[in-house]
């Protein structure tokens, strides 16, 4: 993606801060080079960079290897998934700032600059969000994923306000060291975790008015990754759910029941012949969902009207 030069370097309210970065990487050797080239470029001196391979097979052990005698430290073996991985670096972390590159996602000129410069001060923010650029491919740009605070943490848990991507964000060290690592259980929704606990603590997050990396849209997203990913946010949810107010609790309960249903509905779609099957096991334990037009009919005849388009996406 086209960058402009770096604009001119920040004054920092005391020595530059320390700031760990964190690469995990899976069979993504294609772009693994531009992620690692987009933080070593920086021009920020006062960093330690951890590249965890996760087992891959194409090739992305050599691009590293290219690159050791600028890393903290690196390697190459399978695990237990992404926030496995993260957590593996985190607890070698001597940095005061903690930030997540994934493998093909970039960091933009000047971004661990801004970093330090707002976390700095003698009360700097425990948790820093920034904007990033959506890029496909060929480095094409799709537009902005723009941070925006959730309205209540409920409101978060729900999908229905609120947008924390992991990519961009900044934290303190002490965040970790006081909750908590990443949920190495999750392999989709661990930042979604992380962020929810940080919110129930009443660690909301400064949302800064600049653009700091770049995410890469590689492929879309199968129905199945979709669908997977989804329940793995109800699970967080529903979690997390007893720490709300009784009537919010409530709320989110109807609310992650709406979801889980549309998911189950598409993973019926999926089974085809099976499908009606697959739907009276859900609902002997959420027999409620018979209120649902779609889902009675789907167990009455079977999957003969795919679910319309975009159905899981509302889910989502």
């Amino acid at each position: 993606m086209p960058a402009g030069p770096p604009g001119p370097r920040p004054r920092y309210a005391m020595t530059a801060p320390r700031i760990t970065v964190i690469t995990v990487n899976k069979d993504n050797g294609d772009y693994l080079e531009q992620t690692l080239v987009s933080v070593l470029d920086q021009g920020y001196t006062n960093f330690e960079y951890f590249v965890l391979v996760g087992g891959s097979t194409d090739g992305s052990v050599d691009v590293v290897r290219r690159y050791a005698h600028d890393l903290v430290a690196w390697r190459s073996r399978a695990d237990g998934g992404p926030a496995d991985a993260i957590n593996e670096a985190l607890q070698q972390a001597t940095g005061q700032i903690v930030t997540v590159v994934p493998s093909g996602d970039l960091l933009l000129p000047g971004a661990l600059h801004e970093a330090a410069r707002a976390m700095s001060p003698d009360d700097p923010p425990w948790w820093w969000v920034g904007h990033s650029r959506r890029i496909g491919l060929i480095d094409d740009d799709r537009g902005e994923l723009r941070a925006t605070l959730p309205e209540t943490t409920a409101a978060y848990l729900m999908h229905d306000s609120g947008v924390i991507p992991a990519l961009g964000s900044f934290w303190r060290r002490e965040l970790f060291e006081r909750y908590g690592a990443f949920d190495s259980r999750l392999r989709h929704a661990f930042a979604y975790d992380w962020a929810a606990r940080l919110l129930l603590e009443g660690r909301r997050p400064n949302i800064a008015p600049v653009t700091l990396a770049a995410h890469r849209e590689t492929v879309e997203r199968s129905v199945d990754l979709t669908i997977r990913a989804g329940l793995e946010t109800i699970t967080v949810a529903r979690r997390h759910g007893p720490r709300l107010p009784l009537p919010e609790r409530f709320a989110l309960w109807r609310n992650c029941e709406a979801r889980q249903r549309i998911y189950t509905l598409a993973q019926a779609e999926m089974r085809d012949a099976d499908a009606r099957t697959f739907l009276a096991q859900h609902i002997l334990r959420h027999p409620w969902w018979l209120a649902d037009a779609m889902t009675r009919q789907t167990l009455l005849h079977g999957v003969q009207h795919p679910l319309p388009a975009g159905t899981t996406r509302h889910a989502a």
